[in-house]
């Protein structure tokens, strides 16, 4: 039985709030493609779509009409049904966790799903690129605050953490939760540079998009040195439940870099130094390729998922060091 005041282990909230996670992510990846594939105004007001109720809006015309429009009204849709799941989290929250801050958490996330929404909204109603890069940003913060969520809701949450008086604390150290933080916080604003490069200005000065495209290069290559450094400095951190997200971090930052070479190379060629190569002196720059799609929206999705292993990570390291959140 819940009782008030406690974080004890609630099937339906965790659930629901994994299911939210898992649709936001699919948002994510599909607000990339409508990035992409320069889809953003193929629907040109809102909250309708062409007129029609979003939600009566024939079937058949979306579904095998024109790809931009399939994009971006299947976007709308995803919006809305991860709008419902915030509704429904915020429901059963209330009634799973009387007493503690759990509610008031779950109220931020439905807030933040409508903030989301209307910055979609005003975006098309503007066609405006500083919402657009604002609309790129707070969905993978949001993001992340669901997978916090799904962790301070979690059974090992509760086994660990609330039950466990802070087993295994002596593992996690300060200094590992520093790092911890300081890295996602880093994963974030590598997300934000990401975010300003993808809804770059047509009018930003010839040399402020170079200097752009080496921040984010050297940010990358710092976040990747830096989390093969952590995952070796916490390599002795097991049985907690921490090193699992750490590994794949190892393995997933590697191939965030990779798949960043490959955008760079489907987009703007080799690099000139490599000219003399026959493959780099061949190259032809693929035009809106379903491929040079993937792969672009693939990289932007990429760092969201870097985001949310660095989040399970740092939310169980403190919920060890300082005990239970949102009592």
């Amino acid at each position: 039985m819940n009782q008030p005041n406690s974080l004890s282990f609630c099937r339906w909230p965790n659930r629901i709030a994994r299911w939210l996670a898992v649709v936001s992510y699919v948002l994510i990846f599909a607000g990339g493609l409508v990035t992409t594939t320069a889809a953003g105004m193929a629907v040109p007001d809102w909250p309708n779509t062409y007129g029609y109720n979003m939600f009566l809006y024939p079937f058949y015309d979306w579904f095998f009409g024109p790809w931009d429009l399939f994009v971006e009204h299947g976007h709308r849709l995803l919006g809305t049904l991860a709008g419902i799941f915030a509704i429904l989290l915020v429901i059963v929250t209330f009634r799973k966790f009387p007493g503690t801050r759990m509610p008031a958490f779950a109220i931020v996330l439905l807030a933040l799903v409508i903030f989301q929404g209307t910055l979609g909204g005003v975006r098309v109603l503007r066609d405006d690129r500083t919402i657009a890069n604002l609309h790129g940003v707070v969905g993978p913060a949001f993001f992340a605050l669901v997978v916090a969520f799904c962790v301070i809701s979690s059974r090992w949450y509760r086994r660990n953490v609330v039950e466990g008086s802070g087993a295994g604390a002596e593992q996690v150290g300060t200094g590992n939760l520093t790092w911890a933080q300081t890295l996602l916080g880093l994963s974030f604003v590598q997300l934000v540079l990401g975010s300003l490069l993808r809804h770059i200005d047509v009018m930003t000065s010839p040399r402020g998009f170079p200097h752009l495209v080496y921040t984010h290069i050297a940010v990358a290559v710092l976040l990747m040195l830096a989390t093969w450094w952590y995952w070796w400095r916490t390599r002795r951190m097991s049985g907690t439940g921490l090193r699992w997200p750490v590994n794949l971090l190892s393995i997933v930052i590697f191939v965030q870099v990779a798949l960043g070479l490959i955008t760079w190379v489907m987009k703007y060629g080799f690099p000139w130094w490599l000219d003399h190569y026959l493959v780099a002196a061949s190259f032809v720059i693929p035009d809106k390729t379903m491929q040079q799609t993937l792969l672009v929206t693939a990289h932007m999705a990429m760092g969201s998922a870097i985001l949310c292993f660095w989040t399970v990570h740092v939310v169980r390291m403190r919920g060890l060091l300082k005990g239970p959140a949102l009592q």
